[in-house]
């Protein structure tokens, strides 16, 4: 399964989407263009990371953000801005709408509180962000 880590947060001002800028060296921009926002967001416990889930043609594709950018993320849910992913490539960039992403954060967000399921781990460091 392919996954990529968002590097980086840009939170623009006076604008209502931020961009999660993603480095791609490997793909075609044809396929870039080619993923669909599902709208959904997984949690990996031990890695704490949210992942955004894309689609290509043939399977689910991860957009990963770490623990590293959550105080961006705390904020871009703070404002309620929508969020795009940015694919750079080349000299090109490939931009995706990420759907439904602060509403499945805010789900998932909801979930881990108070719940050790997700591990000790994940559960301070959520609690300490958001």
């Amino acid at each position: 399964m392919k996954s990529w880590n968002v590097e980086e947060l840009k939170i623009h001002n006076n604008v209502d989407t931020v961009d999660a800028i993603v480095q791609v060296e490997e793909d075609s921009i044809d396929y870039l263009r080619s993923l669909q926002p599902q709208g959904q967001i997984l949690v990996d416990s031990d890695k704490r990371t949210f992942v955004y889930i894309l689609e290509d043609e043939e399977s689910f594709v991860h957009l990963r953000f770490s623990s590293e950018i959550w105080n961006e993320l705390a904020e871009v849910r703070k404002k309620e801005l929508s969020v795009q992913a940015v694919f750079l490539y080349q000299s090109d960039n490939v931009v995706v709408p990420l759907d439904n992403f602060l509403v499945e954060l805010n789900f998932i967000l909801d979930n881990i509180r108070g719940n050790s399921n997700y591990g000790d781990e994940m559960l301070d460091a959520v609690e300490s962000y958001f």
